[in-house]
């Protein structure tokens, strides 16, 4: 008789996604972190020959794409946190950037 839903078997793609850390791993680097008025990705030479960028913010909607940009403005983005997802032929990965 309970007036309820049972969600089970909830999967988080990318348990990253909390708190807030420095936005680097081996092969790309996004900064500052957090940004202000842009943001500066700098990829591995093995894997900077053509990438595209999208940018999602936190409800998952992508709001903005650009390819093969190593410095992009964010300045008329509202404050928040992001996503930023970078994809080469080689790599495709997803991190996240506070925005001032």
């Amino acid at each position: 008789g309970w007036d309820c839903v049972w969600i089970d078997d909830i999967i988080f793609p990318c348990s990253s996604f909390t708190g807030i850390e420095e936005v680097e791993n081996e092969n790309i680097r996004i900064y500052p972190n957090p940004a202000n008025d842009f943001i500066n990705i700098r990829i591995d030479e093995d894997f900077n020959s053509n990438f595209h960028i999208s940018i999602y913010n936190s409800l998952g909607i992508k709001i903005m794409e650009t390819s093969n940009e190593n410095t992009i403005n964010i300045e008329d983005l509202p404050s928040g946190m992001y996503f930023i997802n970078v994809t080469t032929e080689n790599l495709n990965k997803t991190k996240k950037i506070i925005i001032n």
